[in-house]
């Protein structure tokens, strides 16, 4: 899943700055993604893991800018959901189940999936 992406479609008010720390952590991305996928999150040869690994050591003052832009970018949608985003956020979960009702016949109890999702009410947070 591309959560650049997905932030930019379901809160397009704030695709701007979605895609500004998309430009930031964008150069270092390649090397994440290669570490995932030979050394981190799934397995490879070990020549690859190897090179993966050291690449990312090789790297890390780069990659470490990207991550801190990731994590400063998902820190602001995870707080926002519940109080800046909650009247983008819930149109846009009802706009997708409207579609996955539709192709695929079925119904949701609407209610019952926004909690399983944790849409945060604000009437309800505690600061």
């Amino acid at each position: 899943m591309d959560a650049i992406k997905v932030w930019s479609q379901v809160f397009p008010a704030h695709a701007a700055k979605a895609q500004a720390a998309w430009k930031k952590m964008e150069p270092n991305w390649k090397i994440l993604r290669t570490y995932r996928n030979r050394a981190g999150f799934h397995a490879d040869s070990p020549m690859k893991f190897f090179e993966a690994r050291h690449q990312l050591n090789k790297e890390w003052k780069n990659v470490q800018i990207a991550l801190d832009e990731f994590k400063t970018l998902f820190d602001f949608f995870l707080k926002a959901e519940g109080t800046d985003l909650r009247t983008e956020l819930e149109p846009a979960l009802d706009s997708l189940l409207d579609e996955v009702e539709k192709k695929h016949g079925t119904k949701f109890q609407r209610a019952q999936f926004k909690a399983y999702l944790m849409i945060p009410d604000p009437t309800a947070l505690v600061t």
